[in-house]
């Protein structure tokens, strides 16, 4: 029987050293189990033991080494004033800094999409798009997929075609600030030079609706209602409105046959056709008792950011709009300048207008 090497016993050549072996778990359990089971201690080696000794007092590099300021500026964790280890902040911010610019990336890339998709009601498809933003068609299917779950885009057809969706005009819709605020102010100059009633009507869905107006101070004036509807081919309004359309977009709003309301109303679409030439060239539109007897208006077009069509009127009794057309005319250019929500393309060519001398 061989006798476990002792550090002060002499090593012979019968005396074989065992191997120090972590028993495993079944076997540790057993010895647990089994109190009567002889433990035998393992002893090291002289040698194992002196080479223990020696790496527990090797000295481990200062703070003032080379190595340490290597991973002081190039390790990704660092040891902090507490003694934890944590993430270098250099390494952090670079991290952020990459994520930033990749989240920018990706909302550069969907509105190129959005842009893209822009004024085409029959939607697009994924190569179609593709082709037009110059990304990848992988990228383009994800961007589609991510905007469809949140109604940004919807499909269009059944071959994979989409166009924008209701959520995105949700979102536009609430944003835009009310057209009755922002043609107030010119409004209310127009109400306070003139002393007569001033309207602003929209064109919503095909109908021209009055949506603020501001009353006269004669005992003798007009008297608009909001929320009145107003016919497009006989009121100033509403030819001030049909000017800035073309003529298929005309086609499709004027009735297949134009009311007679006054014996001064337009019938004809040649001849209505003329007069809105007429009304582009001046930019003013008129309406000589063609929509109520006894009651003239002069109105001009204008346009918000979110290209909504609107026109400022000025109705006025009969009796006095000979006297006083001038005057009106002056005032509405005066409107048309102080409106600077009016893009420059939607003005008309001569942005001033001289009344004809009374007949």
């Amino acid at each position: 029987m061989e006798l476990p090497c002792h550090p002060h016993w002499p090593r012979t050549s019968s005396t074989r050293v065992p191997h120090r072996r972590t028993p495993s778990w079944p076997s540790c359990a057993r010895q647990h189990r089994s109190r009567s089971a002889p433990v035998t201690r393992q002893v090291a080696h002289p040698v194992q033991r002196r080479e223990r000794a020696d790496r527990r007092t090797t000295k481990r590099p200062s703070p003032s080494t080379s190595n340490a300021r290597y991973a002081r500026h190039h390790c990704p964790v660092r040891q902090s004033h507490t003694g934890r280890v944590t993430p270098d902040a250099t390494h952090k911010e670079a991290a952020a800094q990459d994520g930033g610019e990749a989240g920018i990336k990706i909302i550069g890339r969907a509105v190129a999409v959005l842009r893209a998709l822009a004024g085409e009601r029959e939607g697009l498809s994924l190569s179609q798009l593709a082709e037009r933003t110059g990304l990848p068609r992988s990228t383009i299917h994800r961007l589609v997929s991510a905007l469809e779950v949140e109604g940004v885009l919807v499909a269009a057809s059944a071959t994979g075609r989409v166009r924008i969706g209701p959520e995105l005009v949700r979102w536009a819709e609430a944003g835009r600030p009310e057209i009755r605020a922002l043609f107030r102010p010119a409004m209310e100059h127009l109400a306070q030079t003139l002393e007569e009633t001033v309207d602003l009507a929209v064109l919503e869905s095909g109908r021209l609706r009055i949506t603020d107006s501001i009353q006269g101070q004669h005992t003798l004036r007009a008297v608009s209602v909001v929320g009145t509807s107003l016919p497009l081919h006989c009121t100033a309004n509403g030819k001030a409105v049909l000017a800035k359309l073309s003529d298929a977009e005309i086609a499709r709003l004027l009735p297949a046959r134009l009311t007679r309301l006054t014996p001064s109303t337009i019938t004809r679409r040649a001849a209505l056709a003329e007069e809105l030439t007429q009304v582009r060239r001046t930019g003013m539109a008129f309406d000589l008792e063609e929509s109520t007897p006894g009651v003239c208006a002069i109105a001009i077009a204008v346009q918000d950011t979110y290209g909504t069509l609107a026109a400022l009127s000025v109705p006025i009794p009969a009796i006095r709009f000979h006297d006083r057309e001038q005057d009106i005319v002056d005032a509405l250019n005066t409107a048309r300048e102080q409106v600077s929500s009016v893009p420059s393309d939607t003005l008309p060519e001569s942005d001033t207008y001289d009344a004809p001398p009374p007949s």
